[in-house]
């Protein structure tokens, strides 16, 4: 219906007057129905599929709400902003049509004016898809670590994170690439010290 409104208005263009007021007057009478109407719609998909389980797993959780002690669960992200996830899906299926996705940033289209706040929500969370969801799996997030110094009571520590090893003796070391969740896959993570009077490894889990 859109399209065939901006070919009625784009026809009435050179028509003569006074049939091309007339006809461009249905055109804009039209296309202002059809855009309250899909704005409704748009609208009733959202509140009614996606909202509410995300104000169930967002709200109040870190980093979300970065004063949170409470972090949001790694599945209800993964639900939420995944590949084929809910919010993808609403994008795909329901908005895609209205959005010019590649300009920078994203814009509605010409003959669709809506809150551009709220495609700028919709852009931010393609982004968090295709950070932190690399080919298709995960959440993963990739960053370095580099150790700066050891107290003097210590000559090493050892980190195991999920399977990555890095070992500090207190000298200069090179950032070391990680990524999380690890290769194993566990979630484990381990931090060991070896005091300097050669008593046994302290071990904290």
């Amino acid at each position: 219906l859109a399209e065939l409104t901006g070919a009625v208005a784009r026809q009435a263009q050179i028509l003569p007057d006074p049939v091309d007021d007339w006809l461009g007057g249905i055109a804009g009478d039209t296309s202002g129905l059809t855009q309250k109407a899909v704005t409704s719609e748009l609208n009733a998909i959202w509140r009614a599929d996606i909202l509410p389980f995300c104000q169930a797993a967002l709200n109040d959780r870190y980093p979300f709400s970065p004063e949170s002690a409470v972090d949001v669960n790694v599945r209800d992200f993964a639900r939420l902003f995944g590949p084929a996830g809910m919010i993808d899906t609403f994008i795909n299926d329901h908005l895609i049509s209205y959005v010019d996705t590649a300009s920078q940033p994203w814009k509605w289209r010409a003959d669709f004016g809506l809150d551009a706040a709220a495609l700028a929500a919709f852009e931010q969370a393609r982004r968090i898809r295709d950070d932190l969801f690399p080919g298709g799996t995960g959440p993963v997030m990739s960053f370095t670590l580099q150790p700066k110094d050891l107290s003097p009571n210590v000559t090493r520590v050892t980190l195991n994170l999920d399977g990555q090893t890095l070992v500090y003796y207190n000298n200069a070391t090179r950032p070391q690439p990680m990524t999380w969740p690890g290769k194993d896959g566990t979630g484990v993570i381990s931090l060991a010290f070896q005091p300097i009077d050669g008593s046994p490894e302290v071990m904290l889990n």
